[in-house]
């Protein structure tokens, strides 16, 4: 970290709040260790920054982008469990439920950003066929 503070003490914990809120959780932690990194606690999630020479504003911004590669890697993995669930769920069932993927133990959030995603995947996995997640009689979810 720089001698000079970028932030004001307030700033560095609003930031901390922020990025505590984009994690879906309700508090954090910064701090400095004594070899000099940024440390951004979320709940159980750290964001170990390589503070040599960067401000506070640059460590958020670090951490950040971490979170970004967090969330583009959970969802590669949900989609990709997801399609394999609707394969084995249209393959069993005839067809795949909305509810079926709930039961499997995907949450709704996670079924109404991916579906269509893992729907495309599946098909891709099946040399084209066609998958679709039924919500109800008549909706699509995907």
């Amino acid at each position: 970290m720089t001698d000079q503070p970028d932030m004001t003490v307030q700033e560095i914990a609003e930031a901390a709040q922020d990025l505590a809120n984009k994690c879906g959780h309700y508090h954090a932690s910064a701090f400095v260790t004594s070899n000099g990194n940024a440390c951004l606690i979320v709940d159980n999630k750290a964001f170990k920054i390589d503070a040599e020479g960067k401000t506070w504003r640059e460590a958020f911004q670090e951490a950040h982008r971490q979170l970004k590669q967090l969330a583009a890697n959970h969802a590669y993995e949900v989609v990709g469990k997801m399609a394999s669930a609707i394969i084995r769920i249209q393959h069993n069932n005839g067809e795949c439920r909305f509810y079926k993927l709930i039961e499997d133990g995907f949450t709704h959030a996670e079924v109404e950003a991916h579906g269509e995603a893992a729907c495309k995947l599946a098909s891709e996995m099946t040399n084209g066929s066609a998958f679709e997640i039924i919500k109800s009689d008549n909706v699509h979810a995907a």
